[in-house]
């Protein structure tokens, strides 16, 4: 994503009356090809509308599973359907993630997790991580 492209966005998300600021961090994070085009960002009026536009966005893009190899995922984890997990992602066990779903880089899901159509940003935690020592 180019440094202008991110600043289009910004702007037409950020100039809804201030009512939503945006940090820029959150998207630069996020693979280019996942968030919807400017026209599409253009005509939303409430917040609530961006989280319809990526989960549609998801619908369309991610197609196929892609799970880096640098991922390490619990073997007692279920996955099902087209999902990509960026490197560093950690999943513990008994956790079940259904696509399209997007896991950013170095994020960690914890134990007992249920994810399902969902966009989960770079360096996030979701769920629990329980140790017993």
């Amino acid at each position: 994503m180019t440094e202008k492209s991110l600043n289009e966005i910004l702007k037409i998300l950020n100039w809804k009356e201030n009512m939503w600021p945006i940090d820029s961090s959150f998207l630069r994070n996020i693979p280019w090809e996942l968030l919807p085009n400017l026209d599409t960002l253009t005509k939303i009026k409430y917040p609530w509308e961006l989280l319809t536009l990526l989960r549609e966005q998801l619908k369309t893009t991610i197609i196929e599973q892609k799970i880096s190899d640098k991922a390490k995922i619990s073997n007692m984890v279920e996955i099902a359907g087209p999902v990509w997990i960026e490197e560093g992602v950690l999943v513990h066990p008994f956790s079940v993630i259904v696509g399209p779903t997007y896991i950013g880089k170095n994020s960690i899901i914890g134990n007992f997790t249920q994810i399902r159509e969902s966009l989960i940003g770079q360096d996030s935690l979701v769920g629990e991580i329980w140790s017993l020592v």
